[in-house]
């Protein structure tokens, strides 16, 4: 049973009917938007119910006139046509829960309360599709055929994408300012895109078994194929159609043209530019192919390195777009679907990749002219980098130091007052895309008649004035140590720097300033591997000689030695390079492991809580114990051990094999007691500091001289003092 009527309610003029299921995220805000018309003229509300389980229906109850069940019978038309059994009103408003109805009602008002609007049989409205869900300046436009006079007698046909039949077309009318907004297509519903293509897909071969030369429906298979092969087999079978038919309905001829040449493009398919050239000429004012056929074109020719192509095609676009945007979409309007790229945000990518094309052709006055009507502050986030793109590719021939002193104090400056969503995305978006010019090399493979720039965009950095972003630049531009860390010093966030601009502090052999080390745990260890990963086993000629400040520099100084221990050359660095690495890793380890952890923890039946590479290293220490300690087998199954924990570590545990087994053979060659005499001499260099007089007394006496060349040999592969 659903909520009873108010049969004291005047007759409606209007009824909006709505069928449901599981839109619990979006059934109360259409139905409240209703509100302010339903204040307006008399209207009666009726919501079908298919199936809801989310509470969708006991909201859906606390604002409508009428709320019944309806068993899904996979027939969208036959639901839609169940709740137009029940309404009451002269005239009929199809919605769906994912659409709001804007505030400004005047113009449904205006004809639902002018008698001569009798006469119409149906009114189209305009539908605005959200398509970022972090911007909602962002959307595009299409016309739906939503308001039918019920005096017709007409009702719903079609399983699926349901439509009234062509005799309400017969005298209707575009109501280009009562406008519904669609965020269907940025939030997932209750299906998935792959379920809710199965879905339609199924209902749609039905109807195309019925009416297999239905252009129509050979969209609709189009528009929701999950596959590839779908996507190709429709698509091809679609166009045949449309030009054996010769489509006398030149809108919907143009729409099919318009989604052909998006799945031939994704596709790579042959016919594309038969399809694309095809569709120019034939349907040159069509919205569907002025816009969006030439919008495809455009990034095609992008592709193509087709710069000409880019701008002609880029300025049929523009031109198309400002009709859309005076309200001139021809006599057929936008009845056929949504002019895909009509948002704002395609609009930038043309005038960017028109920019791009432009500095391409050395054209650099039409290059500064459109960046300059079209600074980045104003880009969508997805465009922001491709406006980077644009200057950091042109910077060397035009001055764009002043754009970038407004960005500067558009994203770096005072953040806005209240949460900003889009701000914070463009501005992530800036950091992201000129963190990665800092890597920029030019290329060597160019053509004849390319160019590129012969260095990073710094400068252009350096104008966003007093920011992070800015302070790196400074560093990488700086010729002294001094000045590049008095740059440094004035960077407050490090998370969000390349690593490049701490390596050109270590290439000056200066520490990280202090805010460095307010850095995340993990981006330190990710800076320490991208510099080990640059610099190989060279990263610890490197490193100041200090001790660490803070527990944070303690972390950065070990993140170094397990960089460079994974990334050091094992097979072609020098031997004495390799060992001096693995000294210095072995010595880190003890202070750092000693130090981090609990003393309860260093041991072999807990050690499984650490991390991989600290496992190794306890490992790696117990090693070294063992061979100074003369177990030469033991150190081979700690070696070993230690593998299991970092596998990635195998060629330097290879490696020190292989040194170890070099020392026993050259050790074979030598007399038993001299061997014996140098491990004594050992046992005591072991007791002692090495700067020790006794230490200084024992080496300068005959015996040592005696065994001198083993305990240097022994020396090259341990050290006496390491693990003290």
């Amino acid at each position: 049973m659903g909520k009873e009527r108010n049969f004291h309610m005047a007759k409606p003029l209007l009824t909006i009917g709505l069928i449901v299921k599981d839109e619990i995220r979006c059934i109360e805000r259409c139905l409240k938007a209703l509100q302010p018309l339903r204040e307006a003229v008399p209207c009666e509300v009726i919501v079908a119910d298919t199936g809801s389980t989310d509470g969708t229906r006991k909201v859906a109850e606390q604002y409508a006139d009428l709320v019944f069940d309806f068993p899904w019978i996979n027939d969208f038309a036959a639901a839609r046509n169940a709740v137009m059994d029940r309404s009451s009103g002269s005239w009929y408003l199809s919605l769906d829960a994912d659409e709001t109805l804007d505030p400004d009602i005047a113009e449904i008002k205006a004809f639902l309360n002018d008698p001569r609007t009798k006469a119409y049989t149906s009114a189209y409205l305009l539908i605005n599709n959200y398509v970022d869900p972090n911007d909602d300046g962002q959307y595009t436009a299409f016309e739906a055929n939503r308001l039918l006079n019920m005096s017709t007698g007409l009702r719903f046909e079609g399983k699926i994408h349901e439509i009234w039949p062509n005799a309400a077309l017969r005298n209707y009318i575009y109501l280009r300012k009562t406008v519904l907004w669609h965020d269907g297509y940025i939030h997932n519903g209750v299906l998935t895109a792959s379920e809710k293509g199965k879905r339609n897909m199924a209902l749609i071969e039905q109807q195309l078994a019925e009416d297999p030369d239905n252009l129509l429906y050979l969209m609709q298979a189009v528009e929701s194929s999950y596959t590839a092969e779908q996507s190709i087999r429709y698509v091809r079978r679609m166009v045949k159609q449309l030009k054996k038919a010769r489509e006398e309905n030149s809108v919907l001829a143009a729409a099919a043209y318009r989604d052909a040449l998006r799945i031939g493009g994704e596709m790579g398919m042959p016919e594309y530019q038969d399809w694309l050239e095809e569709a120019l000429a034939a349907y040159p004012q069509s919205p569907y192919i002025q816009v969006d056929a030439n919008y495809m074109a455009v990034m095609t020719a992008q592709k193509a390195r087709g710069y000409d192509k880019v701008l002609t095609h880029g300025q049929s676009y523009l031109e198309g777009i400002e009709r859309l945007e005076r309200g001139d979409f021809g006599p057929d309007g936008l009845r056929c679907g949504t002019i895909a790229a009509g948002s704002n945000s395609s609009r930038e990518s043309v005038i960017l990749a028109m920019a791009m094309a432009h500095a391409k052709r050395r054209e650099w006055e039409e290059c500064l002219r459109l960046m300059e009507e079209h600074p980045v502050e104003t880009m969508s986030a997805g465009n922001v980098g491709k406006w980077l793109n644009v200057a950091y590719f042109s910077w060397e021939y035009i001055d764009l130091t002043a754009l970038f002193e407004r960005a500067g104090k558009a994203f770096f400056g005072a953040e806005p007052e209240e949460e900003d969503k889009k701000w914070k995305l463009c501005r992530d978006a800036f950091i992201a895309r000129s963190n990665e010019m800092f890597f920029y090399v030019p290329p060597t493979d160019l053509e004849p008649d390319e160019f590129y720039p012969e260095k990073p965009a710094y400068p252009l950095l350096v104008a966003l004035g007093d920011c992070d972003l800015a302070y790196a630049a400074q560093v990488m531009l700086a010729e002294e140590g001094e000045e590049a860390y008095a740059a440094a010093e004035h960077i407050k966030n490090w998370g969000n720097i390349p690593f490049l601009v701490p390596l050109k502090l270590l290439i000056f052999y200066f520490p990280m300033p202090e805010p460095f080390f307010e850095a995340s745990s993990e981006k330190l260890t990710e800076y320490a591997e991208n510099l080990a990963r640059k610099l190989g086993s060279q990263i610890i000629d490197l490193l100041p000689s200090q001790e660490p400040r803070s527990p944070m520099e303690r972390l950065w100084d070990y993140d170094l030695y397990i960089g460079a221990i994974k990334f050091a050359d094992w097979e072609q660095d020098e031997p004495e390079k390799l060992m001096k690495l693995h000294r210095g890793f072995l010595r880190q380890s003890e202070q750092f492991l000693s130090w981090y952890y609990h003393p309860d923890i260093l041991s072999q039946d807990t050690l499984c809580v650490l991390p991989g590479m600290h496992r190794f290293a306890w490992y790696c220490c117990q090693a070294e114990r063992s061979l100074a300690q003369g177990d030469e087998l033991a150190y081979v199954r700690n070696l070993r051990a230690s593998l299991k924990n970092a596998p990635g570590m195998k060629r330097m545990v290879e490696y020190l094999l292989e040194q170890l087994e070099q020392w026993q053979k050259k050790q074979k060659t030598e007399p038993p007691e001299l061997l014996e005499l140098a491990n004594k001499v050992w046992e005591i260099l072991a007791r002692y500091d090495p700067n020790d007089p006794a230490v200084t007394a024992l080496k300068a006496s005959p015996a040592y001289q005696k065994v001198a060349h083993l305990i240097e040999r022994r020396g090259q592969l341990i050290s006496t003092n390491i693990l003290q």
